[in-house]
C-alpha cells in the first residue's frame, strides 16, 4: 500500500464505513470477522484464478498472499498471479497480457475451453 497517494486510503476507508458499517465498533468488527472467506479457506476445492496487485489499496495483497496460502495448504488448487506495480486495476499491458494467458491457460485446464467452433 505505500505506492499510493497517501490521501486515498482515508477516502477508501471512509468510503468503505459509508458502504459496509464502522468495522471499529466491536459488534460490527465481530461480524466481519464470522463473515471472512479466511474462515472455509481450507474447505474450497474448486479450482481458482486469483489475481492481485501489490499496490491494491482496497483488497490488500497480503491479505490475498494469505488467502491463497490457506487454500494451498487445505489442499486446494490456485493460480495465483501477483503483480507487483499494479493496483486495484491492472494497466502495464505487460501484466494484462500475463494474466489474460493465465485466463485461457485455465480455462482450458479445467473447462477445456479454448477449442471453440
Amino acid at each position: 500500500m505505500a505506492a499510493q497517494p497517501a490521501q486515498r486510503v482515508p477516502r477508501l476507508k471512509a468510503s468503505d464505513r459509508l458502504e459496509y458499517g464502522d468495522n471499529r465498533r466491536s459488534r460490527r468488527s465481530g461480524l466481519l470477522r464470522q463473515l471472512s472467506p479466511m474462515n472455509d479457506a481450507a474447505r474450497v476445492r474448486t479450482p481458482m484464478l486469483v489475481q492481485s496487485g501489490a499496490n491494491d489499496p482496497r483488497n490488500g495483497a497480503d491479505e490475498l498472499d494469505a488467502y491463497v496460502a490457506a487454500i494451498r495448504a487445505g489442499g486446494g488448487q490456485v493460480t495465483y498471479r501477483r503483480y507487483e506495480n499494479e493496483g486495484h486495476v491492472v494497466h502495464d499491458l505487460a501484466d494484462i497480457v500475463d494474466f489474460n494467458r493465465a485466463k485461457a491457460a485455465f480455462l482450458e485446464q479445467h473447462f477445456g475451453m479454448l477449442h471453440w467452433r
